[in-house]
């Protein structure tokens, strides 16, 4: 079936694994297909609708002929039944397109492997910014505060050129020559970096270049994910030419063709008043964060749609890192150079992060907390307990889906609008009537526990109370609406002795 995929330059990924498991991996599929022999019960699919959106059972005649055409043309064929079509109506239907394209999950997948270098970056940046003097000044008269900025130099100003790699990487993660064409990508990368080179002395030929990292680092992204995308596409289309046989063949050819494609839009950005594609993309950018540089409101935009498209059952990283990890990560980025260098940061706002999503997107710890203290189903509390732990650390993937707050109704109003509620609060204890200390700059990763990370970020106990306070507001948003659903809700009993 993968084959047949490459082949035709489909957008899917299939994996076989046994019927006894399925529901262990459901989540991490847009579609399940059952063979005929397999049949699941109606008991099966009602839980698996809350994990994945598309179960199907293959039809005995496909199934039997091995056609891979039919069997494609089932597939995307358009939903029979009422409880299928709910999820590709509309809206949902365009999203869902959307984040199923091979570009999509390409970047989604390269924002993983970037949040990890962001992950190491926020552990050094929480290594300098205890709030102890005592250990603040050690720091200082050891030399180990400017050791440990290093990590965090070098990573912003490589993460432009890290991700030119790794997407090609990524688009390619299925076939062998993943590392070539991510080398290669980097390689078309770099040429696009303005360049000074310089020859030492009339009678040698020794040169020495010189690359400004401003164009390597987080205001490289753009140019970056876009010049590996493209990379990725002509690569593609190189590998196909049925007149190169060999594999080798094929790899000069492609290095040829595609440094040769690089260079001349280089040289075409020479000849215009930017001088090189990333000024020409940095202006882009700055017209981009102009609303979001000026104020809250951005920031706002950012909670609102975070928390709109977590919903409808499209997981951040589906789609939001698609169209905003690049805005976020030069924001992120801004901030963290900021830090480093004792200035004031750029973007104060995305700072609020530990006080307006406690518990993940959408605030749910409040309703994770309301679960084991409120709910009168044995299942509803037995998933509030499990989902507590990951709660606190503000991962919320088991009250998403497993609630589940995914197009539920009763929901929708208090998962969009109680992390907005959050950050005015934020705003008045600390703007308006400022009691609570403004985070002070240091970028925490937002997987610090409850409460442990808005005393970090802000340097004040006085963070833990203002999100104590938070809390208690958010249980009681999040209470009638959660009564009601629990009220008119047909709960569907996941222990197996029960109907």
């Amino acid at each position: 079936m993968n084959q047949y995929v490459q082949l035709n330059q489909l957008t899917y990924h299939f994996s076989s694994i046994s019927d006894t498991f399925v529901d262990e991996y459901a989540r991490e599929y847009d579609i399940i297909l059952f063979a005929p022999q397999t049949k699941p019960s109606q008991e099966q699919i009602k839980s698996l609708n809350n994990m994945c959106s598309c179960i199907k059972i293959i039809p005995e005649s496909i199934y039997a002929s091995m056609d891979c055409q039919l069997l494609f043309q089932f597939i995307e064929s358009p939903m029979k039944t009422s409880e299928e079509k709910q999820y590709f109506t509309g809206f949902v239907h365009v999203m869902r397109d959307i984040s199923r394209h091979r570009f999509v999950k390409v970047l989604v997948n390269s924002s993983v492997a970037l949040g990890a270098l962001m992950i190491v970056q926020a552990l050094f940046s929480l290594i300098l910014s205890l709030p102890l003097e005592a250990y603040q000044n050690f720091l200082d008269s050891s030399g180990l505060k400017s050791f440990f900025e290093i990590p965090i130099v070098v990573l912003s100003n490589s993460i432009g050129l890290i991700f030119s790699f790794v997407v090609a990487y990524q688009y390619r993660i299925d076939n062998k020559d993943k590392l070539f064409a991510g080398l290669l990508s980097m390689a078309c990368y770099l040429l696009l970096i303005p360049i000074d080179v310089a020859r030492q002395g009339s009678l040698t030929s020794i040169y020495t270049a010189m690359i400004d990292l401003q164009y390597m680092n987080s205001s490289g992204i753009f140019v970056a994910m876009i010049s590996s995308l493209i990379f990725s596409k002509i690569y593609d289309y190189i590998l196909r030419l049925k007149f190169l046989k060999d594999d080798l063949m094929k790899m000069a050819v492609s290095c040829v063709v595609v440094l040769t494609i690089y260079l001349c839009i280089r040289y075409i950005f020479m000849l215009t008043s930017y001088q090189n594609i990333f000024v020409y993309f940095n202006q882009f950018i700055s017209m981009l964060l102009k609303p979001i540089s000026e104020g809250v409101w951005g920031f706002a935009v950012f909670i609102f749609l975070s928390s709109l498209l977590y919903f409808i059952g499209i997981h951040g990283p589906q789609l939001i890192y698609t169209l905003i990890l690049p805005l976020h990560t030069t924001i992120y980025y801004a901030n963290i150079t900021a830090f480093a260098s004792n200035l004031p940061a750029p973007y104060p706002y995305w700072f609020l992060m530990p006080w307006v999503f406690m518990g993940g997107v959408g605030a749910t710890l409040a309703l994770n907390v309301l679960m084991i203290i409120k709910s009168k189903h044995t299942s509803t509390k037995t998933l509030g307990k499990l989902a507590l732990m990951t709660s606190l650390f503000n991962i919320n993937e088991p009250l998403i889906y497993g609630f589940p707050i995914v197009f539920n109704p009763f929901m929708f109003i208090p998962f969009t609008s109680i992390p907005l509620i959050n950050l005015l609060i934020c705003i008045i204890f600390m703007k308006l009537i400022p009691i609570v200390p403004f985070p002070t700059g240091a970028e925490i990763s937002t997987y610090m526990p409850f409460g442990v990370g808005a005393m970090l970020t802000n340097n004040s106990w006085l963070g833990l109370l203002l999100c104590i306070g938070i809390l208690i507001v958010d249980m009681c948003l999040y209470y009638p609406f959660f009564i009601n659903y629990e009220k008119n809700n047909n709960h569907i009993m996941f222990n197996k002795n029960k109907k």
